[in-house]
């Protein structure tokens, strides 16, 4: 994207046109960058939010289903831990 902007801006800078119809094509150009940017930039961020509204339950249920694993295994851990303290 970035590469098409920079080609038409050389491509204004460089064609063989007065200083002000010059400006005014880059002026011009640039906004049509910037709205299609803008428009990216939005449908970017609602399909965020909607990926993100559709996946918190799931990793929040997972997380709920993991906790009793993670307990255990950290009550285990400890369990080991005091054991090596001991044959130390």
């Amino acid at each position: 994207m970035w590469g098409v902007a920079v080609g038409v801006l050389l491509g204004i800078l460089f064609a063989p046109r007065e200083g002000e119809e010059t400006r005014k094509k880059l002026a011009e150009d640039l906004k049509h960058f910037k709205e299609g940017f803008d428009e990216a930039s939005e449908a970017g961020l609602k399909k965020y939010n909607e990926l993100k509204k559709e996946t918190t339950p799931v990793a929040q249920d997972l997380k709920n289903k993991a906790k009793p694993y993670v307990t255990a295994l950290k009550d285990g851990l400890e369990g080991k831990e005091n054991s090596f303290e001991d044959e130390g």
